[in-house]
């Protein structure tokens, strides 16, 4: 049953991602990244590249997945079914990748509120907002980031980086997190409660 599921999901991911359209060679890695190692070293990588052609041995040599945060969110949302893929593929070897992406898929202010064991339970979408915008503008650290100014940056990049997303994407990811969430994975269900739940 579980390799059903899976499959189905592999077939799904595959059909909604299959329009996505390239990017284009020069908007692939945010420009302040470009002349970060690991960030010009995976753009030389897939530059040119579509997402069905990025191999999951690619994406393994990219210790940690850290290269996730360097993308345009143009490029982030095409590259994504190649993430998907891989980890649904080889799990155990994706896992700090899957770390990675699942981080990018938290708002901000959830993670702070969850990493301040504030997080409300049982909240409605709206209430969720609203404690974590309050928790993106409170003043100092938060364990995470250092400032509200680099808190507002991070959530500003997350809005950017699904609002590129079609709502049948968003409805795919919701799926992908749901089957992580399902194996045990705890960050997966933080993300589907903090935002992706909606979809």
């Amino acid at each position: 049953m579980a390799d059903d599921k899976k499959a189905a999901l592999i077939a799904r991911i595959r059909d909604v991602f299959a329009d996505h359209v390239y990017p284009g060679d020069g908007n692939i890695v945010r420009g302040y990244h470009e002349k970060n190692p690991e960030g010009f070293e995976f753009l030389g990588r897939v530059r040119g590249k579509h997402w069905r052609e990025v191999s999951p041995t690619l994406l393994e040599k990219h210790q940690w997945g850290w290269w996730l945060c360097y993308l345009t969110e143009q490029a982030f949302g095409f590259f994504l079914p190649a993430v998907m893929l891989a980890i649904l593929d080889n799990p155990e070897e994706m896992d700090d990748t899957t770390g990675t992406l699942l981080f990018n898929l938290i708002p901000v202010g959830i993670e702070c509120l969850y990493g301040l064991d504030k997080l409300p339970t049982d909240a409605s979408p709206a209430e969720l907002d609203q404690a974590a915008r309050k928790a993106i503008e409170a003043p100092g650290e938060d364990g995470i980031w250092d400032s509200r100014e680099a808190r507002e940056e991070a959530q500003k990049e997350f809005d950017e980086r699904v609002g590129e997303l079609s709502l049948d994407k968003k409805a795919v990811l919701r799926q992908f997190l749901e089957y992580l969430r399902d194996a045990g994975d705890e960050d997966a269900d933080l993300a589907l409660y903090g935002y992706w739940n909606r979809f």
